[in-house]
């Protein structure tokens, strides 16, 4: 009896392994180029204005409604008001912030939207203490009547815990 089992179990296996494989999907829909351009231009200003420590500039780019939404190191800061405040407090005190974004990957997130990745390595200080991140940002932009602006925010890094 165990061995007809073992038989039929070995029939199943092979069944599956007879599954044509199925065929890979194309890759995901690139932004044209002028809108890839805007984007990044977008993300350069978001370097910027961290660099020279303007939470006015930041607040530029965010979409400033109830479903805007930056999730920083697994803190969720959800509408205009926390997120706002947030970004606020990530400046708050920092005479010193330098900010590098490589390996940008954008990606079309519907009719008007996009999607980007990137690495990002930031270092903000106050003169005496300096802490430096680096870790993936994602970016979900919508384009509001040709202006992109920033809807969710997702930035994390490895902390050495496993």
């Amino acid at each position: 009896m165990r061995c007809a089992a073992i038989v039929v179990l070995f029939l199943v296996a092979s069944c599956g392994a007879a599954t044509p494989i199925a065929e890979v999907e194309s890759p995901a829909a690139t932004v044209p180029e002028d809108q890839a351009t805007a984007i990044r231009g977008v993300v350069e200003q978001y370097r910027q204005a961290y660099e020279v420590g303007s939470a006015e500039a930041l607040y530029s780019l965010y979409a400033k409604d109830l479903d805007v939404v930056v999730v920083y190191q697994g803190q969720v800061h959800q509408g205009w008001t926390a997120v706002q405040a947030f970004l606020a407090s990530k400046l708050e005190g920092a005479s010193q912030v330098r900010m590098a974004i490589k390996d940008l990957s954008i990606r079309e997130f519907g009719p008007k939207g996009a999607i980007l990745t990137a690495t990002r390595t930031s270092s903000i200080g106050d003169g005496s203490v300096s802490v430096t991140e680096t870790g993936t940002l994602s970016l979900v932009l919508q384009n509001r009547e040709g202006k992109w602006m920033v809807v969710a925010e997702h930035f994390s890094y490895p902390t050495g815990r496993s």
